[in-house]
């Protein structure tokens, strides 16, 4: 049932107050990311050193209903070249908290203004080993689709999602590239001719539930 759901102002509102009452009770958390664990990995440990990091889930209107931004990154050379994620980054020493760190990547990376996001709640944190990075979505919508513009150094291009396309999202088995440049088979979600997978995948994972949850 691909269709439209959110078509006018009352219902799209509806949309994100269910969204927010939604984030305010217990997450799915490790249940929901765990469908989108790569094949062979185990819950890791999170050590006592770790670095600490935020993402941004930003929902607008467009189109007659609410979608997500995510963006692809540059290709670069690194090993997240040309791979699907939310905006966001480290904190930062003068970052007063992780909201802030939130918001001001993304406005570096997507040109998102952080005046105008309005924040409704966050998702379940999420360790990442190979940075040793503990990353919180935050949630956030605005009033109304931002004139993207992309840090060429870090974005390739702004991938939009709308919320009905996201609630129909399957988990299939591909092949990607490892770190290591070796091929390996992942669970993820594609969405035209994008690879979502890892990291950004298990985020996306607790997010529908979430949303499915609040419709």
């Amino acid at each position: 049932m691909n269709v439209k759901l959110f078509f006018d102002q009352k219902r799209r509102d509806l949309l994100i107050d269910q969204l927010h009452k939604r984030l305010s009770q217990p997450l799915p958390g490790w249940k929901a990311q765990w469908e989108l664990v790569p094949q062979g990995e185990a819950r890791p440990h999170i050590p006592e050193h770790h670095r600490k990091g935020a993402v941004l889930a930003f929902f607008y209107p467009h189109e007659g209903e609410y979608y997500l931004s995510l963006m692809q990154r540059a290709f670069d050379g690194s090993i997240y070249a040309g791979q699907i994620s939310f905006p966001g980054g480290g904190m930062e020493d003068d970052d007063p908290d992780l909201t802030y760190t939130a918001l001001r990547e993304s406005e570096e990376e997507l040109g998102i203004p952080a005046k105008e996001v309005k924040l409704i709640g966050t998702l379940t944190d999420l360790y990442i080993p190979i940075s040793n990075f503990l990353v919180i979505p935050i949630v956030g919508y605005a009033a109304n689709r931002p004139c993207f513009r992309l840090c060429p150094r870090e974005v390739h291009d702004v991938v939009e999602i709308p919320v009905s396309r996201l609630l129909h999202l399957v988990p299939q088995l591909v092949t990607v590239p490892s770190l290591k440049g070796n091929p390996i088979e992942v669970k993820a979600f594609v969405v035209n001719e994008h690879v979502i997978w890892g990291v950004t995948a298990m985020i996306l994972s607790e997010l529908i539930t979430v949303l499915k949850t609040s419709v």
